[in-house]
């Protein structure tokens, strides 16, 4: 199916923003789906949005198992990759931004300017991954690396972005508290574990 298909994974802690962005996604026309992975069945929200759709038992999975889970259920031939703790203004802008340059073997994703200005509108080609580039990324559902299952939080975006030409969009004013949700658990741990993975990823 021609289109996009919006991927968020959410433990419900950021309501306000998941609703507002729902209803951007639901708003443009080349986004077919919204599919929501529900992590916390104890906060769950209710959506009238007739694009939403709900999955997942409702125990955390966390966000790469999430972003598999949501990759294979998806059925359009392009997929975002989105937080539940963002909200874009000139969202319309970005889409047809990203619909004019997105290509197969690409990844785009928001240049580390987006959080503090609306600088005018550019494209980069980054050579490392900025600060901010997975909140919200766009590629083809045949281009994305699924994630290993020693991945459970950190370093997804790092595999595609490393795996794929990225390109950094700037001209787009993001708001976000940046890692809201990991920052309310104790993480402590994986965060280690997955370092030290991720250092075994990269021989």
């Amino acid at each position: 199916m021609k289109g996009y298909t919006t991927i968020i994974p959410t433990m419900w802690f950021h309501s306000k923003s998941l609703q507002t962005m729902v209803s951007k996604y639901q708003d443009n026309k080349q986004i077919k789906e919204i599919l929501i992975i529900n992590n916390n069945n104890s906060k769950r929200l209710r959506f009238t949005e007739n694009k939403v759709r709900i999955i997942g038992n409702g125990k955390n999975q966390f966000v790469n198992p999430s972003w598999n889970l949501g990759v294979k259920e998806t059925k359009t031939e392009k997929i975002i990759i989105a937080n539940d703790d963002i909200i874009i203004d000139k969202f319309h802008v970005l889409m047809e931004v990203v619909e004019s340059c997105l290509i197969p073997g690409m990844i785009m994703g928001m240049d580390k300017s987006c959080y503090t200005s609306d600088n005018i509108w550019n494209l980069t080609k980054p050579v490392k991954m900025g600060h901010g580039f997975g909140t919200f990324m766009a590629l083809y559902k045949k281009d994305y690396i699924e994630i290993p299952k020693e991945f459970k939080i950190w370093y997804g975006d790092v595999i595609q972005f490393t795996a794929l030409a990225p390109l950094a969009i700037s001209g787009v004013r993001v708001f976000t508290p940046m890692a809201g949700t990991t920052s309310k658990l104790n993480l402590r741990r994986e965060r280690i574990q997955e370092k030290q993975a991720f250092l075994e990823y990269c021989k």
